[in-house]
């Protein structure tokens, strides 16, 4: 073997260890995939309703554009970069990953007002909602750098099907470094819970523009934690709570 040849194999290895530990930092032991992994051109499903939001309103799931996503761990951050619709890192399993997924869900009286539902199966309802994974050992940070200032958020959680039937979250919502919320999901595949959190941080700082919306997701358990959610802002003279969206 000549000395090109060896040192290219010996660069080659030390770049797999090194990506291998970085790997390991973040995201610790596997915590059992769902097979969801993001894709090139994965997109928004086509049969879903429209994942825009309606005049007067702001929505999580179509604010992609200005949404910043992170892993942090041990005072050390990785930051996903977006491919397509979705965030994802080559340093993170395949499940790991933050963007539009079809979702599943048992039927709710809390559903029956949703603004983005329409009938599946049986029993069950079909929506669009933005899958979000938590990372084992770590916190996943949605960070929405143009959530409005004040109003009210509507927070949809929902597990999907492939859930395990004890998974549990941890949900912080936060803005400024103020904690708006936090909740503790616990449930299986199907199973959601909406949440009314108010925006507005009372005595905060006063900026030119507000903080981001942050949601700090991490998983209470380890094992398949499938989560996604969505949430809606209706601004003054919108739509209600009651009403349907097109």
């Amino acid at each position: 073997m000549t000395s090109a040849v060896r040192w290219t194999s010996l660069v080659a290895a030390a770049l797999g260890i090194l990506l291998a530990g970085a790997e390991l930092l973040v995201n610790g032991e596997d915590c059992g995939g769902s097979g969801q992994t993001a894709g090139a051109g994965f997109e928004w499903p086509s049969d879903l309703p429209d994942p825009s939001a309606p005049s007067g309103t702001w929505r999580m799931a179509a604010s992609m554009a200005d949404l910043s996503v992170r892993v942090e761990k041990g005072g050390k951050t990785l930051r996903l970069k977006r491919r397509h619709a979705a965030f994802h890192s080559r340093l993170l399993p395949g499940w790991n990953w933050v963007g539009p997924i079809p979702a599943l869900l048992k039927e709710r009286k809390e559903l029956e007002d949703w603004p983005f539902v329409r009938p599946g199966k049986p029993d069950q309802v079909e929506i669009g909602c933005l899958w979000a994974h938590p990372v084992e050992g770590a916190r996943l940070v949605l960070s929405f750098g143009a959530a409005p200032a004040a109003g009210e958020l509507d927070l949809l959680l929902a597990y999907l099907k492939t859930a395990a039937p004890d998974a549990s979250t941890t949900v912080q919502i936060r803005r400024n470094g103020t904690e708006l919320h936090r909740e503790v999901f616990v449930g299986g595949g199907g199973d959601s819970r909406r949440l009314h959190v108010p925006l507005e941080v009372v005595g905060g700082p006063q900026q030119s523009r507000p903080a981001p919306l942050e949601l700090v997701i991490e998983p209470g358990k380890r094992g398949k934690n499938h989560l996604c959610l969505d949430g809606i802002v209706r601004f003054p003279g919108t739509l209600g709570a009651g009403e349907a969206m097109p």
